[in-house]
């Protein structure tokens, strides 16, 4: 169960089958969150309805850390290899 608090309260919460090594949430659309996995998935979340909207396998090693850009529309994810992929977020591909 994954759980984002600010200032104590709770700004999201959902449940994940995988343990979670990193998490960054959208900067204009707080609902939109990120995790990283140690299976090297990293998944897009929608907190408010607390579903999964996205996954993606691209790393053969557990992820690290998640970066989003400022407007929210790519995310770079980087794994225990130093491998680091870009995402297209509107598309939910790598590229």
């Amino acid at each position: 169960h994954i759980q984002y608090l600010k200032d104590s309260s709770i700004v999201c919460s959902f449940s994940s089958s995988s343990a979670v090594s990193a998490l960054q949430i959208h900067p204009h659309l707080q609902e939109f969150v990120c995790t990283a996995h140690a299976d090297g998935t990293w998944r897009l979340w929608n907190s408010n309805k607390q579903i999964q909207l996205l996954q993606q396998h691209g790393h053969t090693s557990a992820l690290t850390s998640l970066a989003l850009q400022c407007d929210g529309s790519l995310l770079a994810s980087s794994d225990k290899g130093a491998l680091i992929k870009l995402w297209d977020l509107r598309i939910g591909k790598h590229i």
